[in-house]
């Protein structure tokens, strides 16, 4: 998921109404399906715990304002667990003295604080300036540029992005999530060395867990678009009705 809003004429594939939201929440919650928290995913791998029968991993990208003012109450009424991928500079942006409005803004510090607080919420680095289509386009190679530069540029966007949430959320985040899903067998080396434990892309599919750490890595998602007709939506993910 990405933006929620009320708005037709701003819902596509990656903002949809926080009605449909709630239809899919409570649609998993009558299959039996559980959404959990990305310690569960860390604890079966470890060993320390087992997961229910039928598990769901719910994410959010960009950290818009709707993750705070409308999905937030939505995990609380459902039970329901989630990870937001926030962008540094965007959520720096949005802290200070700056016109905000729920189409456009994403969270500040505050309100990300509010979200980690809530034991609801996972928040998860979605890089600090590496959330764009120019140049580099996310966290690809830029054509010439050397594998040490390419990892050095990687790991000071995402340390400086460690640091803003140790600073403000008093934690580190243990997922990375890759703007637009693009990444590297580079970038993938230098996550694991920085310390993440999961990293999202956004190659569609179900994972599959088992009790090594690696198949945290490079984890499959599937984006939720407007319009998609939702039965058919979960029956590719194999979440059919009972």
């Amino acid at each position: 998921y990405h933006g929620l809003l009320r708005d037709e004429a701003l819902q596509g594939d990656y903002v949809i109404s926080p009605e449909l939201l709630e239809s899919d929440m409570a649609y998993l919650q009558e299959q039996g399906y559980a959404a959990l928290h990305i310690q569960d995913l860390l604890d079966y791998v470890d060993g320390k715990a087992g997961l229910p029968e039928k598990p769901v991993l719910l994410t959010f990208d960009d950290g818009f304002e709707s993750m705070e003012q409308v999905v937030l109450p939505l995990l609380s009424k459902y039970d329901a667990k989630a990870a937001a991928a926030l962008v540094g500079e965007y959520t720096d942006f949005y802290s200070g003295d700056v016109p905000k409005a729920l189409s456009y803004s994403h969270t500040s510090w505050e309100q990300a604080g509010i979200l980690a607080d809530s034991g609801l919420v996972e928040i998860a680095n979605h890089s600090y300036s590496m959330h764009e289509l120019d140049s580099r386009q996310g966290m690809r190679r830029m054509p010439g540029e050397s594998e040490a530069d390419y990892r050095r540029a990687l790991a000071d966007d995402l340390l400086l992005m460690q640091e803003k949430c140790r600073d403000h959320l008093r934690e580190e985040p243990r997922a990375l999530c890759y703007p637009y899903g693009f990444y590297t067998e580079e970038s993938e080396k230098t996550a694991k060395e920085l310390g993440f434990c999961l990293t999202f892309t956004c190659e569609q599919g179900v994972n599959f867990l088992t009790d090594s750490k690696d198949c945290l890595f490079g984890l499959k998602r599937n984006n939720r678009p407007h319009g998609a007709d939702r039965a058919e939506f979960f029956q590719n993910l194999g979440i059919a009705p009972a």
